[in-house]
């Protein structure tokens, strides 16, 4: 698990009254990404859209987004039990 430091916060903080609620935004979705990673399910899964390019490509310097677009490829119910609740998302492929 990655601990929140001053440093972390500092490299993700972009300039103007909202950049430090946006570099926790920023991080929070760098964890998510990195645990759903973790599971494999980029596997079933793929990271699309602008906040996909700037982090991908653009670094800091793209433009913010909060949202994360993810869109599944053939997903399979085994493959959500840790992270999804809702059966109902599971049912997606079958």
């Amino acid at each position: 698990m990655t601990n929140l430091t001053a440093g972390l916060l500092a490299r993700h903080t972009p300039k103007g009254p909202t950049g430090r609620r946006a570099a926790l935004i920023d991080i929070a979705q760098d964890l998510l990404l990195n645990r759903l990673a973790d599971l494999g399910l980029f596997e079933h899964l793929v990271f699309k859209g602008g906040t996909a390019l700037r982090k991908l490509y653009a670094g800091s310097s793209g433009r913010f987004s909060t949202d994360l677009d993810l869109v599944t490829t053939k997903l399979r119910r085994r493959a959500c039990g840790p992270l999804v609740s809702s059966s109902a998302m599971c049912t997606l492929a079958e």
